[in-house]
């Protein structure tokens, strides 16, 4: 009778770790740290292309040049465009800026996954100014995902000082290098989210607009 007693003790025993673990792994991705390093990603000299996914955006289509990064930020150019103020006509734009790494808590500890952009030159508050955080990166690096959240509105050659923010929209973000055209698209179709064929054609040609910046 004691043996059977131990026995069944036993198997509960065995029944509720089993049923615990299995609790754990059910809720562990709502709290889990997702693994990303902006670091890695614009620690380049390849331009990055960013177009933004979400529908209200000013400026959906953009270039980073980045240079000097270390651990702790980065130094970048940033070629977008917009409408002339004078002519109202689209032409190409240039800022210079400055991002810091920050970890803003959705990622692992050990690593860092938002950058605060600011003008390069500190004068005065500019359209770019805000939060730009990676969600998600692929593993060769060569595509990622990124939460922004900036000014409404982006008046080139104006200073900002009372712009309103605005929500946070969705960009995604390639290097631009010598990959093939179907290394670029493939990286795309591996986010969690896979991208549509047509948002997939606007993204390659938003890269056609720069074609001379990312040619020279």
């Amino acid at each position: 009778m004691a043996a059977k007693e131990r026995h069944a003790a036993a198997f509960i025993t065995l029944l509720l770790m089993v049923l615990h673990s299995s609790a754990e792994e059910d809720s562990a991705p709502a709290g889990k740290k997702v693994y990303v390093d902006i670091f890695k990603f614009l620690n380049t000299d390849d331009p990055i292309l960013s177009f933004t996914i979400s529908r209200s955006s000013g400026n959906p289509c953009k270039v980073d040049f980045y240079r000097n990064t270390t651990a702790s930020g980065t130094l970048f150019e940033r070629f977008y465009w917009a409408p002339n103020r004078r002519t109202n006509l689209e032409q190409m734009f240039h800022d210079s800026l400055k991002g810091v790494f920050q970890n803003s808590g959705t990622a692992a500890p050990e690593v860092l996954n938002t950058m605060y952009v600011s003008k390069g030159d500190g004068y005065g508050r500019d359209c770019w100014q805000g939060t730009e955080i990676m969600d998600w990166q692929s593993s060769d690096n060569v595509c990622a995902k990124f939460s922004v959240k900036r000014p409404k509105s982006c008046n080139p050659g104006r200073r900002s000082d009372n712009q309103r923010y605005s929500a946070v929209t969705h960009e995604i973000r390639m290097r631009v290098s010598e990959s093939e055209e179907s290394q670029m698209r493939s990286c795309l179709q591996k986010l969690k989210e896979p991208m549509t064929s047509e948002q997939v054609n606007a993204i390659f040609a938003c890269k056609g607009k720069f074609r001379n910046v990312l040619d020279g």
